[in-house]
C-alpha cells in the first residue's frame, strides 16, 4: 500500500469546520493525493471574527507546511474579500 499522499498534498485553510469539503476532495482526488486540513475556528460572520480568522492565517500556513503539503488552499472568501483590494 502506497503512503498516505504519496503523489501530492495539498493543505487547506478553512474558516470553519471542515465536513463537507473533505468528502468532496475524496470524491474527486485521483488516487495518491490527499488533503490535509485546518480551521480558524471562526465563531459567526461579523467583521471581529473576520479579523480573528485572518490574524490565525499565517499560523496556519505554517503548521500545515511543517506537515510536508505541497500547496496550500485557503476557502475563506468572507473573511478575505471583507478587507477589500489589496
Amino acid at each position: 500500500m502506497a503512503a498516505f499522499g504519496h503523489r501530492g498534498r495539498i493543505g487547506v485553510i478553512s474558516p470553519t469546520v471542515l465536513e463537507v469539503i473533505s468528502d468532496d476532495f475524496h470524491r474527486i482526488a485521483p488516487p495518491g493525493v490527499a488533503m490535509t486540513g485546518v480551521t480558524c475556528h471562526m465563531g459567526g460572520w461579523s467583521e471581529t471574527e473576520y479579523e480573528r480568522a485572518m490574524v490565525q492565517m499565517d499560523a496556519s500556513a505554517e503548521y500545515l507546511g511543517a506537515r510536508n503539503v505541497d500547496y496550500l488552499v485557503h476557502v475563506a472568501t468572507p473573511p478575505v474579500v471583507s478587507r477589500g483590494v489589496g
